[in-house]
């Protein structure tokens, strides 16, 4: 069967994907020979994985962040800010990039969050880069890049 996914999270045997217009996430345990499927409180836009512990995920929705300890089998709401864009760039270190590109970080997983910068664009995309680096696609083309946080960079812009 086709699927067309506009989300995708790898930690070595396990992907988590997300299918476009579905309101369910897609699980493999095995590299995808097998799928199982959560369904979260609210249809995903963004989902992450803790990177020290593959069963603890957070969701972006339209109705605000879910942060999940059991691989998807329940959720917890953990932020009412819509359509963040997210990076559990640790274990300690969880971003969300509010849609008008305000930065937050959570220390505790999604429990309490702290204002500390801004991309300077409105986000499309984001990820964990090399080394833990933060990098956010804005629209109009610019990749923002950042260390912490508070402090972002210009990486690359695309043609």
């Amino acid at each position: 069967s086709e699927a067309d996914y506009h989300e995708i999270e790898v930690a070595g045997k396990l992907i988590v994907a997300v299918e476009v217009e579905s309101p369910d996430i897609s699980v493999s345990r095995d590299g995808g020979r097998s799928w199982e499927t959560r369904t979260p409180p609210a249809p995903p836009i963004d989902v992450v994985i803790n990177p020290a512990d593959a069963d603890r995920w957070a969701i972006s929705t339209d109705q605000g962040t879910y942060v999940s300890n059991d691989g998807g089998g329940s959720w917890r709401p953990r932020d009412t800010v819509p359509g963040a864009r997210l990076i559990w760039a640790k274990p300690d270190a969880l971003y969300s990039i509010d849609p008008n590109g305000g930065v937050r970080v959570s220390r505790d997983g999604g429990g309490r969050w702290r204002e500390i910068g801004d991309v300077d664009g409105l986000p499309s995309a984001a990820t964990r880069g090399r080394g833990g680096e933060l990098v956010v696609a804005v629209v109009g083309g610019k990749i923002r890049a950042s260390k912490d946080g508070r402090r972002w960079r210009t990486a690359a812009t695309l043609r």
